[in-house]
């Protein structure tokens, strides 16, 4: 496999930096345990595919062989990372409560955590939850940190093109035509991946069809998510 990745950070560079370390290792980690466990591809096929192996055995073809998987394995890989850099400070908060602070009500000052800091910056993505956790970290910070996150993945072996996007960063191929501009040749651009973005008419679509019909006005307001 060859990765390649672009994160394009907001409001600071501080949960772009934590991805450029993370993303693809978590990535390629997801993808060869799927790929290293026998049961994987019984697990990610459908019922039919199932249901055929049973009445006609046969040797099972790779993991990564079916982009399905692959798919799924990237997807999940995500998924995976992005719960855990915005939990990461609600557990450091956790395990600084004790019994008795909860009792009296008192938030633990985590201003000099040694980890408190460096994952709220991470975390921070303008959610309510974490706007109240500010005062209790002493941090004063911008509502809109966080990341866009696009990677490509390709393998070499079974000669597939992945790409994943999150956020508006946007993936194209550079395509060399032989039989354009009247068989001299030419360049042409392929758009490799779908803008997240609240200015894209399809991706607005599918993020009001995630919420009850009478937040439709404010999902999407001024061409961005929440505003």
């Amino acid at each position: 496999y060859l990765f390649f990745a672009v994160m394009d950070g907001h409001a600071g560079p501080h949960t772009s930096r934590v991805l450029a370390d993370v993303l693809i290792p978590t990535v390629a980690m997801e993808l060869a345990m799927r790929v290293n466990d026998p049961k994987a591809s019984l697990i990610d096929t459908g019922v039919l595919a199932r249901v055929r192996r049973l009445v006609w055995p046969s040797k099972p073809a790779p993991y990564d062989a079916d982009p399905a998987n692959v798919a799924r394995a990237i997807e999940t890989a995500f998924t995976k990372l992005d719960a855990q850099i915005v939990n990461a400070p609600l557990e450091i908060l956790s395990h600084a409560v004790d019994e008795e602070a909860l009792k009296k009500r008192l938030i633990p000052d985590l201003s000099q955590h040694p980890l408190a800091t460096s994952s709220i910056r991470t975390a921070m993505s303008g959610e309510a939850l974490f706007i109240q956790l500010l005062p209790l970290l002493g941090l004063i910070l911008s509502p809109f940190i966080g990341s866009c996150a696009l990677l490509a993945m390709f393998d070499t072996s079974n000669r597939n093109l992945y790409v994943a996007c999150t956020g508006d960063s946007r993936a194209v191929a550079g395509v060399w035509d032989p039989q354009g501009a009247e068989g001299k040749g030419q360049w042409r651009v392929e758009v490799l991946s779908e803008d997240q973005t609240g200015r894209n008419p399809k991706e607005a679509a599918r993020i009001r069809s995630e919420h009850p019909p009478e937040e439709a006005a404010d999902v999407i307001r001024n061409g961005r998510v929440l505003g």
